[in-house]
């Protein structure tokens, strides 16, 4: 008799729910309570072409956490102006994206999003066992294991997006080097860096290509300090957190402006984009 098994993972209901909040940037796995910082961030990136000429930008982030594990995020403007601001609520695991320009907060409950994709990785097993079973009469014995959602689905789901972009062979073998520990800002700080080479000839390049990085985090704050990313094919991405302060961030940070609109999308986006869009027409 021939046996097929089939395997329904949790991870796989939450990667259509992950890719839907990919706006947000970043979802904490958890808050992180009695350590309170703000920070400016800072990401540049910079390529260099063959003819010697180099592409370069720049990205200014404002970071800000209390002692109950809030955060915010604020993305700055050349010019200094407000693009974007990030909330991450603690006590029930909500992030709204503030949109300056129309005065409203897009709200997204990741708890609801947890519950929903165990919900539908349910309906889904009870598809497949009813399916399973009717080929289980025509004489295939079918074998259903289900995978159960855990703290590290979201953690896990990250490989699978990077193998998209087609590293994962290599990426498979990383080497992880100690850096050991150092001050900044006044914080200690643990030091990785981890490499993995793309052979010559193996994506059309002449010569192997090393791909590589660096990150120094602090296990008091959990937060990265400073990374960076090498790669010949796509540049040099630095990230570095400055202007470290530890006292205590304005409540006000952490909660929506009284004279913004909330559209709450974990439900589904499409009432809510029409809304935004009435809304911008009216301005």
């Amino acid at each position: 008799m021939k046996t097929r098994k089939i395997v329904l993972s949790a991870a796989l209901m939450c990667l259509f729910t992950a890719a839907r909040a990919m706006n947000v940037d970043p979802l904490p796995a958890k808050a992180v309570k009695n350590a309170p910082y703000s920070a400016v961030g800072e990401q540049e990136v910079q390529r260099d072409l063959p003819d010697g000429n180099q592409i370069s930008s720049k990205t200014t982030t404002l970071h800000y956490r209390d002692s109950q594990g809030n955060t915010r995020q604020e993305t700055r403007g050349p010019n200094g102006e407000v693009q974007g601001v990030t909330i991450q609520t603690a006590a029930d695991n909500t992030v709204y994206t503030l949109v300056p320009a129309a005065k409203m907060a897009i709200k997204l409950s990741l708890d609801r999003i947890n519950a929903k994709a165990t919900a539908m990785g349910a309906a889904a097993g009870a598809a497949i066992k009813a399916r399973a079973e009717g080929e289980r009469k025509d004489g295939e014995d079918v074998l259903i294991k289900r995978a159960t959602p855990n703290s590290n689905t979201y953690a896990n789901i990250v490989p699978l997006v990077a193998g998209a972009y087609g590293d994962m062979k290599w990426a498979s073998k990383t080497v992880t080097k100690d850096l050991g520990a150092k001050n900044i800002d006044g914080v200690k700080a643990e030091g990785k860096l981890r490499t993995y080479e793309i052979p010559a000839g193996e994506v059309g390049n002449r010569k192997a290509i090393v791909v590589a990085d660096e990150s120094w985090y602090s296990p008091e704050l959990q937060v990265t300090l400073y990374s960076k990313h090498s790669d010949v094919r796509s540049g040099v991405v630095v990230f570095r957190l400055s202007n470290l302060k530890r006292a205590e961030p304005a409540a006000s940070l952490f909660a929506v402006p009284s004279d913004y609109a909330i559209n709450d999308v974990t439900d589904g986006p499409e009432k809510t984009l029409g809304e935004m869009e009435a809304q911008w027409k009216k301005k």
